[in-house]
């Protein structure tokens, strides 16, 4: 089995509203469950393209710090689906949070580092 591939992410703070979770379901396609309960550290998960899964997770415990990770184990996917749904993202965000980033994505952990 191959390692995990971060192909995306990005970290914000925001008050996710009903409203500003159904704009978040619209751009990704994610299931978006109880983002106001704060033992719940996954509330958000779908599919971008069969190989390619996206999260909407707490990177901490402060209620309003989220970040969204796409990530796939293969090496072929549909490229052209997953950068359209990273472009909603960029054009979304800057709506909806105090402040957000892309992070740089690492192919071997899985996990995105913070630009600089």
């Amino acid at each position: 089995m191959s390692d995990v591939k971060t192909v995306f992410a990005f970290r914000f703070i925001a008050d996710l509203d009903g409203h500003y979770v159904r704009l978040l379901r619209d751009a990704t396609n994610m299931r978006i469950g109880d983002v106001e309960n704060p033992w719940k550290d996954t509330p958000g998960r779908g599919k971008i393209v069969p190989e390619v899964n996206i999260h909407l997770w707490r990177p901490s415990a402060e209620p309003n710090d989220w970040q969204i990770d796409a990530t796939t184990r293969q090496r072929d996917y549909d490229d052209t689906a997953v950068e359209a749904c990273r472009q909603r993202l960029t054009d979304l965000l800057p709506k909806i949070s105090l402040t957000w980033e892309e992070l740089i994505p690492t192919s071997a952990t899985g996990v995105a580092d913070e630009q600089a």
